[in-house]
């Protein structure tokens, strides 16, 4: 999932996800999901087409958030002369102060970026170089490995439990077939238990 940063004159373009849709009311970076054969940068300038008809240039990815089990990356995306946004894929877009973003309502996974650039923890366009390559950054994309190796280790500790059954259920049928082997011995072994002795050894 990709989402865009884009900023104008000190306020922030987010829009409102229709009605119908999942999370819908909500306020929203633009932006949406890659499709086949495309990378971060290429599927938001699509979704920007589609969303709200402007032909933007994506840049360098300025923070990062778990959603579930995909992974949200959020590119900053300078603004270009002559654009006129519309709202084609949204319900409506409004231009936002930064310190004015708490005060929307936006989808769980974007709470921490919201928080940041109201705090003013991500510097605006053109100032203090790019936030992608800062310790908040390096602090996000750390976050990001650890909540992946967690899904890792789950996974792995759900197959060892699986080996381990298997394990178990061979050790199992292993033990039935001694038993059934014992079980059919057991006649064998009380026969010869009762037989009278041999003549030739009483002699």
């Amino acid at each position: 999932m990709v989402a865009a940063l884009i900023e104008r004159g000190g306020r922030v373009l987010i829009g409102r996800r229709p009605a119908s849709a999942s999370h819908g009311g909500l306020w929203e970076f633009p932006g949406g999901k890659r499709e086949r054969g495309e990378d971060d940068r290429d599927a938001l300038a699509r979704e920007l087409r589609e969303e709200l008809g402007v032909e933007l240039e994506p840049g360098e990815v300025v923070w990062t958030a778990i959603a579930g089990a995909l992974e949200l990356r959020f590119l900053r995306c300078p603004w270009a002369p002559g654009q006129r946004p519309r709202p084609i894929g949204c319900e409506q877009f409004r231009w936002v102060r930064r310190a004015d973003l708490p005060g929307h309502r936006f989808p769980p996974a974007d709470a921490g970026f919201v928080r940041a650039l109201a705090a003013g923890g991500l510097p605006p366009p053109g100032r203090g170089g790019a936030f992608a390559g800062g310790i908040e950054s390096s602090v996000r994309r750390a976050e990001v490995v650890m909540a992946k190796a967690k899904r890792q280790r789950r996974t792995s500790i759900r197959t060892m439990q699986a080996d381990n059954a298997l394990e178990a259920l061979e050790l199992l049928e292993r033990a039935e077939a001694s038993r059934a082997d014992t079980d059919e011995k057991a006649p064998e072994v009380a026969a010869a238990a009762t037989a009278p002795p041999d003549r030739e050894q009483e002699a």
